[in-house]
């Protein structure tokens, strides 16, 4: 019989307690394996649980003051039916280029489960007036549906901030798609028919309507949109000291202008949406001039109890026929200017793109002028 010397017993029993150690954590638990952590979304579906939608529920429209063309509409009553909700007021240049896409797509889907609405959401107090709308429909020829948000409730719902402003809506109430400002009309088309692909499960015959082009302007810098009244901020005045606040104040042009400044000359008053001529001149010795640069100028001018006229200039000379507005009419002795009759946009030049500069003219105490916009 060998006997085993202290080292080597040593080593021995060390290894005998690591295996009994072993062996009883594998009886414990044999084939212990890592198990995967699924994604959640994964893993309620592997539960039979639907997946979440990564789509916002659409806001309802609400707070409505009255509806042309059509009875109160709510989203949840349209459930099942594809939904163009389109923000927009009738005096905004950027909402008037938009609606020959928007008459076309009313024309072209309302009877496949399409339904445009617009929500008119004014700018200006006298785009709260039902009658103001009802015309201004009637002269653009809109058939689809007018929401009048005139308080701003639905603006506020969505936490709209845009003129126009298009949230596409699918048929479980989602908002599958937005566009903000002109353009993207082919894109916003697209999914219009996606939408409606998907809601019937069948395809949409329908050819696209190709996007107009912009005289190759595309993305040429143009002066910003110039607000008169002081709501909505910005310095928007370029003379020296800036407006006089709910009050009548006598200014005098610097001759110097910059773009994106307008410049009074004489007697006017500041309101918190417009300035107002202050005093009627037996010659045309007041006026508000501007620098500019696009090829298409629009004020929104207000109307007073009789019509009255702003004469205009161009470059300092009478303008004439090849940059005249549609809105422009000439006298006998050739003096352009155009007769406010209502509140609304006037267009008052359209020519070649340049930088030039604009006077507007007024010997009445009525003219009233909200803002210059301008395109390319």
């Amino acid at each position: 019989m060998k006997i085993v010397d202290d080292k080597t017993r040593n080593v021995l029993l060390a290894f005998a307690i690591v295996f009994i150690v072993g062996a009883i954590l594998v009886l414990k638990n044999p084939f212990v394996q890592e198990q995967p952590v699924l994604p959640q979304a994964q893993e309620q579906a592997l539960q039979g649980e639907p997946e979440p939608s990564p789509y916002p529920v659409a806001p309802e429209i609400i707070g409505i003051k009255g509806w042309i063309n059509s009875e109160p509409l709510t989203l949840s009553a349209l459930r099942g039916k594809i939904v163009l909700v389109d923000f927009w007021t009738y005096s905004c240049i950027n909402c008037i280029r938009t609606l020959p896409y928007l008459k076309q797509w009313h024309e072209k889907y309302s009877n496949t489960g399409f339904v445009l609405i617009g929500v008119h959401s004014p700018e200006f107090d006298f785009e709260k007036k039902l009658e103001n709308v009802q015309k201004a429909v009637d002269e653009f020829g809109i058939a689809y549906p007018i929401a009048l948000d005139s308080d701003m409730e639905t603006w506020k719902n969505y936490k709209n901030h845009f003129w126009p402003a298009k949230y596409l809506i699918d048929a479980d109430g989602k908002i599958r798609y937005t566009h903000f400002g002109e353009g993207n009309y082919e894109e916003t088309e697209q999914k219009i028919q996606e939408l409606l692909e998907e809601a019937m499960q069948g395809q949409i015959d329908v050819e696209i309507t190709k996007e107009e082009e912009k005289n190759g302007e595309a993305g040429f810098f143009r002066t910003r949109e110039l607000y008169a009244g002081y709501t909505f901020g910005g310095d928007y005045l370029g003379n020296p000291g800036g407006f006089s606040r709910e009050k009548t104040g006598v200014y005098t042009d610097p001759q110097e202008h910059v773009d994106g400044k307008m410049y009074l000359q004489g007697e006017w008053a500041h309101y918190p949406e417009y300035v107002k001529h202050a005093r009627t001149t037996d010659a045309l010795a007041d006026y508000v001039a501007i620098k500019y640069i696009a090829s298409e100028v629009n004020i929104v001018a207000g109307a007073a109890p009789q019509p009255y006229k702003v004469y205009i200039t161009l470059d300092g000379v009478d303008l004439t026929n090849r940059y005249a507005g549609k809105d422009v009419q000439f006298t006998e002795e050739g003096k352009a200017f155009i007769e406010v009759l209502e509140n609304k946009l006037y267009n008052v030049i359209n020519g070649p793109l340049g930088i030039r500069e604009l006077k507007l003219y007024s010997d009445s105490n009525d003219f009233l002028l909200y803002t210059f916009t301008f395109g390319g």
